[in-house]
């Protein structure tokens, strides 16, 4: 690991920084995405709804969510469909965890966040690596997360799930060449 003195001193490109804004900014869709559909689902006038729920963390809001739509009894298709995005919105949040809140030093044109100076014991040190090109891959993955929460939204409103909405976010990603399940994707931090 760098030197608290490289660490404070390493001053990424613009490209590094625009990658980091649109990462941050699209995973701030998904939290968007996220009160709404918990607002929604407890079905009580909005005002009412965004006093109750207030601003949780990501995690807990997505938990009252998971079980919000158990106690209201929504169809199994919808919810695995909501389940899914849950998912990728908790991986998400992992990565935006990480890349807006630990320090990073750069190493050729890796991004690496670490812990190493703020762990509070250096056997719990650990570190991610990335490039730029794949944190623009996790704002796709968010942005398209926030589409498909918000896709849920609309069917849990107006009609019944005909296509399952996952094997619509599922295509998408085949499409740009990004993994499918995020049960599959390995954890990004490295220890």
């Amino acid at each position: 690991m760098p030197s608290l003195a490289e660490i404070l001193l390493t001053i990424p490109q613009s490209r590094e920084y625009e990658s980091l804004g649109r990462f941050v900014a699209s995973c701030s869709s998904v939290e968007i995405s996220l009160h709404a559909i918990a607002r929604q689902l407890m079905g009580i006038d909005e005002d009412l709804a965004r006093l109750l729920v207030g601003e949780p963390r990501v995690g807990d809001l997505m938990k009252f969510i998971k079980d919000v739509s158990a106690l209201k009894g929504i169809d199994s298709t919808k919810r695995k469909a909501l389940f899914n995005a849950l998912d990728w919105a908790s991986y998400t949040n992992r990565v935006r965890s990480v890349v807006a809140h630990k320090p990073m030093h750069m190493q050729n044109k890796k991004m690496i966040f670490h812990n190493s100076v703020t762990a509070r014991f250096r056997k719990k040190s650990w570190f991610y690596e990335c490039l730029s090109t794949e944190l623009d891959e996790c704002s796709t993955i968010a942005f398209n997360t926030a589409s498909v929460i918000s896709d849920v939204m609309d069917q849990l409103r107006l009609f019944p799930i005909e296509l399952p909405i996952y094997e619509k976010q599922k295509a998408s990603l085949q499409k740009l060449g990004l993994p499918t399940d995020p049960q599959t994707i390995q954890d990004p931090i490295r220890k």
